[in-house]
């Protein structure tokens, strides 16, 4: 599961492909390098926006997503490499919940645990 990152490539596009190996995830890219605590949404690059508008890119290149990766893994893959922070979110019923207190889970358990979510708690 690649996903490709081009200083051309638009924020959603990016965002679509994440959402197309994991459905129940999603991917914020954040405007600035965040080092912790409270982010206001708006701080969070808007998906009709270019990568290169981010200021801290600081290269293109593919990501190898795996299933058995960790959320924090994947988040300090994006800071190491591209020089980008970024936050994945799982759907709970309704709402978009970020998974900080659960980033040591690895992708394929986040997913699964917010299809479980939908199953429980359908529309």
């Amino acid at each position: 599961m690649i996903i490709s990152i081009k200083k051309e490539s638009l924020i959603r596009d990016i965002q679509h492909q994440f959402s197309v190996y994991f459905p129940f995830l999603k991917i914020e890219f954040l405007k600035r390098s965040f080092e912790g605590g409270t982010i206001l949404k708006k701080e969070y690059a808007a998906p009709g926006d270019f990568f290169k508008r981010i200021p801290s890119l600081k290269s293109e290149g593919e990501i190898n997503l795996d299933l058995k990766q960790t959320v924090s893994e994947l988040e300090e893959h994006f800071k190491e490499h591209y020089g980008v922070s970024i936050h994945i979110f799982r759907k709970a019923g309704n709402v978009w919940i970020e998974t900080t207190l659960t980033n040591d889970w690895t992708l394929e358990r986040q997913n699964k645990e917010a299809e479980q979510m939908r199953r429980h708690f359908p529309r």
